[in-house]
């Protein structure tokens, strides 16, 4: 296969392009899976042209790059690798397709730490939650709820009868 600009001397990559450049037209797809969608068709493709059965195509799915994966989160959402479309929170969208956090990171090799909540969207919540009062005392409050079990009928504001 001899390359010339933008020409290939081998038609089944040509048409392997074309079927790959329709499917991205048409369809989100995150950058780092047009490689393994290349390969896949054109596999595919070959197989089919020279009457072979089609073999197991290799794709390893730990094929995001560490750029890709901080240029995935923004302070206005998460980018999912799943379908490239933005998600304040991931869980959900995450659930839809069968995967739980640990398995998306596993799946696509994100390092643990990674975020399933979009940072501005969890700097909105923490205000949001720190302005109406939560996480702090009420005045006169001294009382704790004890450690196990439901609470004492004096932490409830109840007399013993």
């Amino acid at each position: 296969m001899h390359m010339t600009g933008n020409k290939t001397d081998d038609p089944v990559l040509a048409c392997s392009a074309a079927v790959v450049r329709s499917y991205v037209a048409n369809n989100s797809l995150p950058a780092c899976e047009l490689a393994d969608l290349l390969r896949l068709v054109h596999g595919s493709l070959r197989s089919l042209c020279h009457n072979l059965p089609p073999g197991p195509v290799e794709v390893d799915p730990r094929w995001c790059s560490p750029k890709a994966v901080r240029a995935s989160v923004r302070p206005d959402g998460i980018v999912s690798f799943i379908d490239g479309k933005t998600y304040q929170v991931l869980k959900r969208h995450l659930r839809v397709h069968g995967l739980d956090p640990d398995a998306y990171r596993e799946r696509f090799g994100l390092p643990d730490n990674y975020p399933m909540v979009a940072p501005g969207f969890s700097q909105r919540r923490s205000k949001f939650a720190k302005d109406i009062g939560l996480g702090t005392r009420r005045p006169g409050s001294t009382e704790r709820a004890p450690a196990g079990g439901a609470p004492s009928p004096s932490y409830l504001g109840l007399r013993p009868a």
